[in-house]
């Protein structure tokens, strides 16, 4: 049996290396844990160690020792490893070296346990663990761990530590120094480099004089893994080059005067001149000169987070990163999280640094940004707020921009999207295609640097106004543009977008304007496209072309464009729905206009240069549509020329009112038309109807005076009375004495509600409310003083689609006599049943005069009581009703008195009206009343002649168009 016994000097000869590497090793693997209770890890480690002990007795013992050994050993390697690429400037290299050698050895030990077979080759094996084991003890007793607090208040604690050297690489406590001026800052910074790893927190604070204020504070380069660390006082670079995992790191620079001049209002100037924490992925708060921020304004040049993901508070509270003029950020790691609702409400304030370009993560939430001259923005589902100091913006796949601050801002490209769900507004039920969810732009006055703007992709209003705008390009799927009192306009460009409305009002630099847009009917925040569109290009002073292409404007006004002598509208070839166009006062010229026949409104028109001409299809148009409304005409003409000769002696004619020498500037005038057909009215054909009651009464008529026999009606059951009056002899009777006979169920219904309180305890049904004897003794206990009608609680009466709902004030007005009464007084006016009262407990529900056929009929009736849970503590359980004159639920709604018996004429009109007189018949008995046409809206009508309606009309007054 081959058992590898262990050499003992070879582990002697490693020993140094692997105390001082297995304790790196810790540190290092405190880097990947994070801030968490490193006591519980030696615990841990202290437990395997006292569990490799206690395992070694017998084979079984034995073979479990040798598997967790060997996982430790894995584990241990893996961190090394881990440790060396998260802080490469700490050598692990004999570390390394020494746990693979033990490894090696713990493999062998694991094959010769396979083949042990006598108590020698266990022994031998024991042996050789319980030596690894004495080894682990003795890296665990090393100076490398030290077992407290780290306190450096004096000089002398100073040395003390110094001495220590690599004795302090992990601390398992709590690190302090209080670093007086007087120090030697090279101890100083030896001791500090020695840190690797902190258990607890770290507290620097750097006492400083007027002397030595502007000394620059150590480097915390070596450390790697820490709780809360607090540093006052510091000055200079703040930099932690192998820090990755933290708790609160909470850092303030100096309080000195560093200008020299003594004066305390320019004492606190925040003297970090950075920050670098480039390996840091964990932490839970930065706060470097201010709360959730890094703050190095005045002095500060950099800041490096670059593996930071994200902080752990700042999902509710933001980061705010802030260096001197010109300074730089790398946070290339850096993130938006989540909110409880998934959302992205992240907010992350941007100041100082010579540009930014927002990482890759920050997705959303708000961004606000200044003093950054440069600001590119990718993919951001929020608001980007943009203030003084920024000059360029470019913002791609962006969903809002506030630039209400931006007063330094010269360039802006916009390229808005739709909000996703991770926009904090987002709304599910929002549909791009409709407009909804898109985000505004407004620039003004605010904006006076801006020159140049170009917005893209799909947004809602893009509204500007006494701007310094230079040009504008818009190529987005929009809602709305409006530019106005912007001076400085001169190009827009509009091209390649899809824009809703329109509107170029007051901008007196820009001279030439294309409108040839696609246009977009679509944005109306509803299914529901636009009939039409809106353009409206107003009072530009200098413009002096404009081209309009397009089919969709209903409301076009080209006015008061002082300068504006040449339009093109050839290609707007049809118009909106409608339409009303009104292109005067501008400065269009006609070369010539001659009259040739007034009376034929015949001539012709040299519109010269003003391309009027381009209008022609547009008066077709107008003329085809009649509800257009349009006014076009020229501002001026070289010559105008009537039937009876020149009319301006060769002088240039203006538009003053029109109704002078100046009457053949104005080309085209339409006033709304009215339709063919207009005051049109359809003949009505009469019937008369009659409402028929009374038990077993005979029925006699005189239609136009003719005694109609009908029958004995039953006054009870209605089908057989209809059945009875609808006989075949009936029917030819009335139709030789002038009319048609119908008959229906439904004359003067009618119905009640009575209401009662069940008494307390009763159990006896009542009702028709409660139908069990469970329900109504339920109803009926005073629970807590439950009992009783509570004042809050609503009580409704409905009758068909029509209700009354009515509270009281206090609980002791809420009686079924007051909701008999409430409901009485507050019934609809205009209902087609009336409420009267029977007593106290009882409301009849009956036919008005205005509804005394069917109308009325077979309306369904309903009580409800809605319980306020919180205005009373009554819940009006008491309240018990019957509907009908039972129980039952099957008389829930208006019943009939009687039949309605109806007489229709044989001829339309009311000239051929075939009915002349129905009344009561010699021998009638049964009561009957003849409906006027108000009486019976459902079942009479009024005979009415057919009156032909009045010839269309264009509403065209002028019409030159066919001059041009």
């Amino acid at each position: 049996m081959n058992v590898h016994m262990k050499n003992t000097n070879k582990y002697k000869l490693n020993i140094i290396t692997m105390k001082k590497g297995l304790l790196t090793l810790l540190a290092a693997s405190l880097v990947f844990v994070g801030c968490q209770n490193y006591d519980d890890q030696f615990d841990d480690l202290n437990a395997q160690i006292s569990a490799l002990k206690s395992q070694v007795d017998g084979l079984a013992a034995l073979s479990g020792q040798v598997a967790s050994l060997s996982s430790t050993i894995s584990g241990l390697q893996a961190g090394v490893t881990a440790a060396q690429n998260a802080a490469s400037a700490i050598d692990l290299s004999g570390l390394e070296a020494s746990l693979a050698s033990l490894s090696s050895e713990v493999d062998a030990i694991q094959a010769d346990l396979a083949t042990a077979a006598t108590a020698a080759d266990i022994t031998a094996l024991q042996a050789d663990l319980a030596a690894v084991q004495a080894d682990l003890d003795d890296l665990l007793a090393t100076g490398n761990v030290y077992q407290g607090n780290v306190t450096i208040a004096s000089a002398t604690n100073l040395d003390a530590f110094n001495d220590l050297g690599s004795s302090i690489n992990i601390v398992n406590g709590n690190v302090s120094i209080t670093n007086n001026a007087t120090y030697d800052q090279t101890k100083v910074q030896a001791v500090i480099n020695n840190i690797f790893a902190v258990n607890g927190s770290f507290t620097f604070v750097d006492i400083a004089d007027a002397v030595t204020a502007n000394t620059a504070s150590p480097t915390f380069d070596n450390m790697t893994s820490v709780g809360d660390v607090t540093m006052t006082e510091m000055n200079g670079a703040l930099s932690f080059a192998s820090l990755a995992t933290a708790g609160a790191i909470v850092a303030t620079g100096d309080s000195w005067d560093h200008d020299g001049d003594s004066a305390a209002t320019t004492a606190a100037v925040q003297a970090i001149t950075s920050f670098s924490a480039p390996l840091l992925t964990t932490a839970d708060e930065v706060s470097v000169n201010g709360a959730d921020s890094v703050t190095l304004t005045t002095v500060g040049t950099s800041v490096n987070i670059n593996s930071l993901a994200a902080v752990s508070d700042t999902d509710v509270t933001g980061l705010s990163i802030t260096t001197g003029a010109g300074g730089t950020l790398t946070a290339a790691a850096l993130t938006s999280p989540l909110d409880s609702d998934g959302d992205e409400t992240f907010a992350l304030t941007i100041a100082g640094l010579a540009s930014f370009t927002a990482p890759a993560g920050v997705t959303g939430g708000t961004l606000t940004v200044s003093e950054t001259p440069t600001l590119v923005v990718d993919g951001f589902q929020g608001e980007i707020d943009i203030n003084s100091g920024v000059t360029s913006f470019t913002g791609t796949d962006v969903t809002f921009v506030d630039v209400e601050g931006a007063d330094e801002l010269v360039t802006a490209s916009i390229d808005y999207a739709a909000e996703s769900a991770a926009h904090d507004s987002y709304d599910a039920t929002d549909v791009t295609a409709q407009g909804e969810g898109l985000g505004s732009l407004t620039i003004d006055a605010n904006q006076s640097d801006l020159t140049g703007l170009t917005v893209s992709g799909n947004a809602n209003d893009v509204t500007i106004s006494a701007s310094s705008l230079v040009s504008v390009t818009i190529s987005a799927t929009m809602d709305a543009l409006s530019i106005s009192t912007s001076d400085d306009l001169t190009s827009l460009d509009v091209s390649d977008a899809a824009i809703g409305d329109m509107v170029i009002n007051d901008n007196d630099a820009i001279v030439s304007l294309t409108v040839d847009n696609a246009h977009n009917v679509a944005y109306t925040g509803t299914a529901t496209a636009a009939t039409g569109l809106t353009l409206t290009i107003t009072n530009n002073d200098d413009l002096e072309s404009l081209t309009v292409n397009g089919t969709g404007f209903d409301d076009l006004d080209v006015t008061g464009n002082s300068t504006l002598s040449t339009i093109d509208f050839s290609g707007v070839t049809a118009i909106g729905a409608g339409a009303n166009y009104q292109i005067t006062g501008n400065d269009l010229n006609a070369a010539a206009i001659t009259e040739t026949d007034a009376s034929e409104n015949e001539g012709t028109i040299d519109d010269g240069t003003s391309g009027m001409d381009s209008v022609k299809a547009v008066m077709t148009a107008l003329t085809a549509q009649t509800a257009a409304v349009a006014t076009i005409r020229f501002d001026s003409a070289e010559t105008i020329t009537a039937e009876a000769g020149e009319v301006n002696n060769g002088n240039d004619v203006a538009y003053v009112d029109g109704t002078g020498n100046d009457a053949l500037l104005t080309v085209y005038v339409k006033a709304a038309g009215t339709a063919a057909g207009t005051g049109a009215v359809t003949e009505g054909t009469q019937t008369t109807a009659v409402g028929v009651s009374g038990v077993n009464k005979a029925l006699v008529l005189k239609l136009n005076g003719v005694d109609l026999a009908l029958g004995t009606v039953t006054g009870t059951d209605f089908a057989a009375d209809v059945t009875t009056v609808m006989a075949q002899a009936n029917v030819d009777a009335a139709l030789a004495a002038g009319g048609i006979l119908t008959a229906k169920t439904g004359a003067n219904a009618s119905s009640s509600v009575t209401l009662a309180t069940l008494t307390a305890g009763a159990t006896a049904l009542a009702g028709e409310r409660y139908t069990t004897t469970a329900a109504v003794t339920a109803a009926s206990t005073d629970t807590a003083g439950a009992y009783g009608l509570g004042k809050a609680d609503a009580y409704t009466l409905t009758v068909g689609t029509e209700s009354v709902t009515v509270t009281f004030s206090t609980d002791a007005a809420a009686t079924p006599a007051a909701i008999i009464d409430a409901w009485d007084t507050n019934w609809p006016q205009d209902s087609a049943v009336t409420l009267s009262q029977v007593g106290t407990l009882q409301v009849d529900i009956n036919s008005v005069a205005t509804a005394l056929d069917s109308t009325a009929f077979n309306r369904a009736v309903s009580v409800s009581v809605t319980d306020s849970t919180t205005a009373s503590s009554m819940t009006s359980a008491a309240l018990e009703y019957t509907i009908g004159s039972t129980r039952s639920t099957d008389d829930n709604s208006t019943v009939a008195n009687g039949i309605v018996v109806q007489f229709t004429s044989t001829a339309a009109g009311a000239t051929n009206n075939s009915i002349v007189t129905v009344a009561a018949g010699t021998g009638n008995a049964a009561t009957i009343d003849v409906l006027t046409a108000a009486e019976s809206p459902t079942d009479g009508s009024t005979g009415v002649d057919g009156v032909a309606g009045a010839a269309g009309s264009t509403g065209v007054t002028t019409d030159f168009s066919s001059w041009l």
